[in-house]
């Protein structure tokens, strides 16, 4: 069948990759704390009752900084606190703000020499009370700045996109204020976003990067260490082809299908890969003795596939049962992983056992291989005749 089907086999391969390409263009990533957990647990349910009778729980912090340059006094620091106050306050999904302006009265519109008298008042009272906003963590003094914290809450149960929540904020915050940025401005007044979940995301961002140039890296690592095991460069540019493709197909597919990546998905291209290139390795070593023995490439791909083919369907039958056991798993990572790994796994050896005897049933057809010395030396010599 594959030696009748190969061209057919490998063209269709060929628009599988460049479909799973496609997909995984669109993959994304996803850092909702309450999808680590499936449904219905102990800590989701007792995340919904406290959201539902509290509050929204995930802080998202803005971080208003005075440098010591700054001739703001402390009652304009608590003007621009009230103003960014305001701000985070009308952005979609914040539910609750909490600030130092939280605890003081509303400012009231008063003549000139009221006003000049209140701030005297309001900027000394403040002084006094510094402390107590210290100690409630809204405030902070050193001889190197002085800063404000504001804090938004979102809610953990709604799969909320803290990054999105960010950007917003920082929108907010530059339209209210265009001089202020992470670098200052001319009066020494710096705003900075920040909280965990914020930084979370930054950081699964980081991760999807950094697993994307380290499976780079794999690949050509495999391809070297193939080109050096078969002498050959062809043959390792197959392998590495066969050994990314499980892994585009997966991901491509979940880039589809709008499937979040989380950790634990993002940790199954590499080890999956390395396990999947053990039985291309262990194929193609024998296909290669076969035709070093024999010269006749196909039927030495029907014996590498009698042979091997059997011994690959166990390993990876028993590699994938051994990994669906974290299937069950309540934490979602590790499920994720589990499942993921399984799928590779059996992906992959679809791929070592229709698309790799297809590949090289072509190349034989195109370039044929000659009958090599080994197979004349193994053949039976007829005794001369003589005459």
């Amino acid at each position: 069948m594959v030696s009748a089907n190969s061209r057919m086999i490998v063209v269709v391969f060929t628009v599988f990759i460049i479909g799973a390409l496609v997909g995984v263009a669109n993959v994304r990533t996803s850092v909702d704390a309450t999808a680590l957990f499936a449904p219905g647990t102990r800590i989701i349910r007792d995340y919904e009752w406290l959201e539902s009778r509290i509050g929204a729980s995930v802080p998202v912090e803005v971080v208003i900084n005075f440098e010591p340059g700054s001739r703001t006094n402390i009652a304009g620091q608590m003007d621009l606190v009230r103003k960014v106050h305001a701000q985070v306050a009308q952005i979609e999904r914040i539910n609750g703000v909490m600030s130092a302006a939280s605890f003081l009265p509303e400012p009231r519109n008063e003549s000139s020499t009221a006003a000049n008298l209140s701030d005297y008042v309001v900027n000394r009272k403040l002084q006094q009370s510094r402390r107590m906003f210290d100690d409630l963590n809204y405030f902070h003094g050193s001889d190197q700045r002085q800063s404000w914290r504001v804090t938004g809450r979102v809610f953990a149960t709604q799969g909320v996109g803290y990054a999105v929540i960010r950007d917003r904020i920082s929108t907010q915050i530059n339209a209210l204020l265009p001089n202020v940025n992470g670098e200052g401005r001319e009066d020494g007044v710096s705003v900075y976003v920040s909280g965990m979940m914020p930084l979370i995301d930054d950081v699964q961002v980081t991760i999807l990067k950094d697993l994307q140039w380290s499976l780079l890296t794999a690949f050509v690592l495999i391809g070297v260490a193939i080109s050096l095991i078969l002498r050959s460069l062809r043959m390792a540019a197959m392998v590495t082809i066969l050994n990314t493709l499980p892994v585009l197909l997966v991901f491509g597919l979940m880039g589809i299908t709008s499937v979040p990546i989380d950790i634990g998905t993002m940790m199954t291209a590499g080890v999956a890969m390395g396990i999947a290139v053990d039985d291309t390795v262990h194929f193609l070593c024998f296909f290669r003795s076969r035709v070093s023995a024999t010269g006749d490439s196909e039927s030495a791909v029907r014996e590498s596939m009698k042979i091997c083919g059997a011994a690959m369907l166990k390993t990876t039958f028993i590699c994938a049962a051994a990994m669906l056991v974290f299937a069950v798993s309540s934490f979602v990572p590790t499920r994720q992983f589990g499942l993921m790994m399984a799928v590779i796994l059996v992906t992959a050896v679809i791929c070592d056992l229709i698309c790799l005897p297809a590949l090289l049933i072509l190349r034989a057809r195109q370039q044929p291989h000659p009958v090599s010395s080994a197979a004349f030396a193994q053949r039976p010599t007829q005794p001369a005749v003589h005459m």
